[in-house]
């Protein structure tokens, strides 16, 4: 059954599944305008024979974008907010006052000590069977690991992007791979070398690659082509569309759940 109640709880999922794609679309129409964000500049390693490529400039991604992820985390809180409200209106509290409701949202904390100090604040009057199934998606449940727990995070990136700032996104590369497209005359190249982690956020002097030279000095001409493709991501070096989709399908997880015994 599909309870009337909780619909402004989906139409806030389903709004921030379209800033999930809109987010994607705003990334592909700039990574086809910029199809290298970052330069490059060649230098000596201390290694004698090898040459290194790092990062000399980058181009960040543009500050809208992170805008767009505000919103989708957002609507993603509110959904869990709204399925919340829902569960308390069918509750045992006939009655509460103004200032008590506007304590009622998904409890999210890390510890069970937390969570049980706060529940009768943000859970007045809910059921047994469903406070159980909201025990279930509370991040203590992965004990050491529940800072990483899509609820924890999301309740950071909320709190972050409300109270704060906006947040902080970087490229990374998907793929990468570099090619030696000119080679001075004498310039015999013995290797070249990707040291580009993917994931990892680029930023300035980042190594890319490093080529390995019979002698290095007669290579300062030479020229490499990097061929790449890359994602917006969290300083962490999660993409962001990876995590705020994780963080959704938990989110309709819980109010397919809670759907079933409102």
């Amino acid at each position: 059954m599909t309870h009337p109640e909780l619909e402004s709880a989906r139409l806030k999922l389903n709004r921030a599944r379209e800033h999930i794609e809109g987010l994607k679309t705003e990334q592909e129409r700039w990574a086809k305008d910029h199809p290298q964000p970052f330069a490059w500049r060649l230098q000596d390693d201390v290694e004698p024979d090898r040459i290194l490529g790092l990062i000399s400039q980058m181009d960040d991604p543009p500050g809208f974008m992170s805008t767009i992820v505000g919103d989708i985390v957002h609507n993603l809180r509110s959904s869990l907010d709204h399925i919340t409200w829902q569960l308390v209106q069918h509750g045992t509290c006939t009655s509460l006052k103004p200032s008590d409701e506007t304590q009622i949202q998904l409890p999210i904390y890390n510890t069970l000590p937390e969570f049980d100090a706060n529940r009768k604040r943000r859970l007045p009057g809910v059921l047994d069977v469903q406070e159980t199934i909201v025990r279930r998606y509370q991040p203590y449940q992965r004990g050491v690991a529940a800072a990483d727990h899509p609820f924890a995070i999301l309740e950071v990136l909320s709190n972050t992007d409300k109270h704060r700032n906006i947040h902080l996104t970087f490229w990374c590369a998907s793929k990468a791979a570099f090619e030696v497209t000119y080679q001075p005359v004498g310039c015999l190249i013995k290797e070249m070398v990707p040291l580009l982690n993917l994931h990892d956020p680029l930023k300035i002097d980042a190594p890319l690659f490093f080529v390995r030279a019979a002698d290095r000095t007669l290579c300062r001409g030479m020229k490499v082509e990097a061929k790449l493709t890359y994602q917006i991501a969290f300083q962490d070096g999660v993409w962001v569309h990876d995590r705020v989709s994780h963080i959704a399908q938990l989110a309709s997880d819980l109010l397919a759940e809670i759907d079933g015994v409102l």
